[in-house]
């Protein structure tokens, strides 16, 4: 009984073994692939247009809201960094950069009569004109930000012929504020004073020195040639602290897609 119980541990133990030679192989061998097909260390650079609003307590345009109320939408601004991608694991790349980027959002008046109010610094601050022209006004609100982000880029997965390599990316972003301004367009067809843009370097919020956001997205790569690669990275962030102080605080998120190029150094 002893001798079979041995014989069968033996046979058991012999299949834990192949097994996890066989898992290893199977698990190893994209990594390897993926670890010929990178460079240590590669910089670059990236444009990115960017698309956002932000999540504003409702009480915020208490003292420039209009008879009708206003709305509150989306923006299109650009953004543009310089890269460094350090492996830092087999399957995990640090990437760390420095740029531009402009968040925010927009808040539109619309059906304004004589005597509503605007923001402060348009004119006199109220609709002056009593005439029939429908008067309605976009506000882009802009938060301007020196931006150092630290993400991660995670494999999972490369193609049959090592030229593309698909990642997860997550990380956060220092902001450094810049300037924070508002600039009012007048629907075509209307002006204020004869003017149809305002420029005012306040957005009514208390900017923050110092912002972060994190964000989640994703990284593909098309490697070029040997020394090249062309990349784009897609991603969505948010700024969970809010970027003013109270009691307005307003919390941007964005929508961006980083399309650039990184240069193997070794």
């Amino acid at each position: 009984m002893m001798n079979l119980n041995l014989k069968n541990n033996r046979e058991f133990n012999g299949l834990i073994i192949k097994g996890l030679v066989v898992l290893y192989i199977l698990f190893s061998l994209p990594y390897k692939g993926f670890g010929q097909n990178k460079s240590t260390l590669s910089v670059g650079f990236s444009l990115a247009p960017v698309f956002g609003g932000a999540i504003n307590r409702s009480d915020n345009y208490d003292h420039y809201i209009d008879s009708v109320k206003s709305t509150q939408g989306l923006r299109a601004t650009i953004g543009a960094h310089i890269w460094a991608n350090y492996a830092l694991l087999k399957t995990v790349d640090v990437q760390i950069g420095l740029g531009y980027m402009e968040t925010g959002f927009s808040r539109r008046q619309t059906g304004l009569n004589f005597g509503n109010p605007t923001y402060p610094g348009i004119a006199t601050g109220r609709i002056e004109d009593n005439s029939n022209t429908k008067k309605a006004i976009t506000y882009n609100y802009k938060f301007q930000y020196i931006q150092v982000p630290i993400l991660f880029n995670f494999y999972l997965k490369r193609s049959g012929n090592f030229k593309w390599i698909y990642s997860f990316t997550a990380g956060i972003t220092t902001n450094v504020l810049v300037k924070h301004q508002i600039q009012a367009n007048m629907d075509p067809g209307y002006s204020i004073e004869g003017k149809t843009t305002y420029k005012i370097d306040s957005t009514g919020f208390d900017a923050r020195r110092i912002a972060v956001n994190l964000l989640v997205g994703a990284k593909i790569e098309y490697r070029n040639n040997k020394k090249s690669v062309y990349f784009i990275q897609p991603a969505v962030g948010i700024y969970p602290i809010s970027v003013s102080s109270a009691p307005n605080k307003s919390h941007p998120w964005f929508v961006m897609f980083n399309v650039g190029m990184l240069y193997d150094l070794f």
